[in-house]
């Protein structure tokens, strides 16, 4: 956007044009998704060529589609964004995955648990999927604020999933801050037995 907060067009008529002329048949909103794919498939298949020890993630917004799973409603990346990231993670493009599912496990148009569920299901190829968790959100001080037992619950609906993996905290600073006891209830409770991570080489 600019000063306005006007939307700024991505400038690609050109490119467009020329594909067009060349001999392209995608209308444009799927010949953008098809040059986000490309980068994402060469990104992924490059580094592993490079070095197949690094890990390659992605962390996509937590709505593929509104609509996906039924009930869900918001932001529509797949159309907005051109980002086909259940594409990226079918396709087995990634090492890790971790949608942003920044929503309350009680939230009615963006259920935590169903669109963890919902994700777990598009894992076709058993790639590590680790959610990540709004921790900021923590008594940020917002009329949107949640409780420390809010990410407790998500984290324990994680390790409930019919494949339970791991997930990644956004951001850190609640918990350095320890917002509403978070660290504590963590490091008391949520991490009291330490676990190795799976390996995400044994992943096709």
């Amino acid at each position: 956007n600019d000063a306005d907060g006007n939307a700024i067009p991505f400038p690609d008529d050109a490119t467009y044009e020329a594909a067009v002329a060349a001999g392209e048949t995608l209308d444009r909103d799927d010949w953008r998704r098809q040059n986000v794919d490309r980068f994402v498939e060469r990104l992924y298949r490059q580094t592993k060529a490079a070095k197949p020890s690094v890990q390659v993630g992605i962390s996509p917004f937590g709505i593929w589609r509104p609509g996906h799973p039924a009930g869900v409603v918001g932001f529509d990346q797949y159309a907005s964004l051109y980002a086909d990231a259940r594409k990226w993670l079918q396709e087995g493009w990634v090492d890790y995955f971790s949608p942003q599912l920044y929503w309350s496990v009680d939230s009615k148009g963006q259920s935590f648990p169903a669109l963890l569920a919902w994700w777990h299901e598009q894992n076709v190829k058993q790639k590590q999927l680790w959610p990540g968790l709004f921790t900021s959100r923590i008594a940020d001080g917002s009329q949107r604020s949640w409780k420390a037992d809010e990410i407790v619950r998500q984290i324990q609906a994680v390790r409930a999933a019919d494949s339970p993996g791991g997930h990644i905290h956004f951001s850190m600073k609640a918990i350095q801050a320890n917002r509403d006891g978070i660290r504590d209830r963590l490091k008391n409770e949520i991490y009291a037995t330490e676990k190795a991570p799976a390996d995400s080489a044994t992943s096709q």
